[in-house]
């Protein structure tokens, strides 16, 4: 049963084969144009933040490493408050409003870790990199007006890489993920399509059908003229050489 069936489905993936590579081809071309030429790129740029801890003695006090984990959640809320993108406006003079930067703006941090990122994604990447420094600037200039300490510091500043990639699109994974569902895609047409064809095509069919065995088959009249028609000029070309052969020299 299972042999009939896996060679009913390649009989009608090489029955519908050129149907399938065109939709497949079309699906994975047009995901490659518009991730090459229409998607605009978006750039990502990330700076740090670490919760300092006090120290006595060369010694960290292990309440203060603890209460700092639990204030590094807090911290991430005042960082997309709207008292800092505010603030952040001001510095870099952007013309958007405040919804619209935070759009744009993730803070990742862990209660088990003393360190915040500030994930910011722009389509330049030089405004992308300014504005995630300028959060982390302007929080820790304020973070003590606000909540009353004093213990953040700038770990890492963003930097533009020397050759800035995309965050998306991503073309070639885009691709590759279209080539998966033009697949699906294809082979559920082709088999949608096959079973509304309800036409009986060969013999093979038409026995498997009937459960009986065939014992004659009408022949095509178009394909029996062709056949009688090639035939009669076949006749009349060597005939024709015979008698020209035959001539007296």
């Amino acid at each position: 049963m299972e042999r009939t069936e896996t060679y009913e489905f390649w009989s009608i993936v090489r029955k519908r084969f050129l149907l399938i590579t065109l939709l497949v081809v079309f699906i994975v071309g047009a995901t490659g144009l518009l991730s090459f030429f229409v998607i605009t790129p978006v750039y990502e740029a990330t700076a740090t933040l670490l919760i300092q801890t006090k120290e006595e003695n060369n010694q960290i006090k292990y309440d203060d490493l603890i209460t700092n984990q639990k204030l590094v959640k807090t911290y991430g809320e005042i960082i997309k408050s709207r008292y800092i993108t505010e603030d952040v406006i001001k510095r870099l003079n952007l013309p958007i409003t405040v919804n619209q930067l935070l759009e744009n703006v993730k803070v990742k941090s862990t209660e088990e870790s003393l360190l915040t990122s500030i994930i910011v994604n722009d389509r330049d990447p030089k405004m992308a990199v300014d504005i995630a420094n300028a959060y982390a600037e302007s929080f820790s200039t304020n973070v003590n007006t606000i909540i009353k300490v004093d213990n953040v510091s700038i770990l890492d500043e963003a930097k533009i890489p020397e050759v800035p990639l995309p965050i998306r699109p991503q073309p070639l994974i885009y691709m590759a993920i279209s080539f998966v569902l033009g697949c699906l895609i294809a082979f559920g047409l082709a088999f949608f399509l096959e079973t509304l064809d309800k036409t009986v095509k060969t013999q093979e069919e038409l026995e498997q059908i009937l459960s009986l065995p065939v014992l004659g088959i009408i022949a095509d009249i178009n394909k029996l003229r062709h056949t009688q028609n090639n035939t009669q000029e076949a006749i009349h070309e060597i005939k024709g050489n015979n008698e020209e052969s035959n001539l007296p020299v």
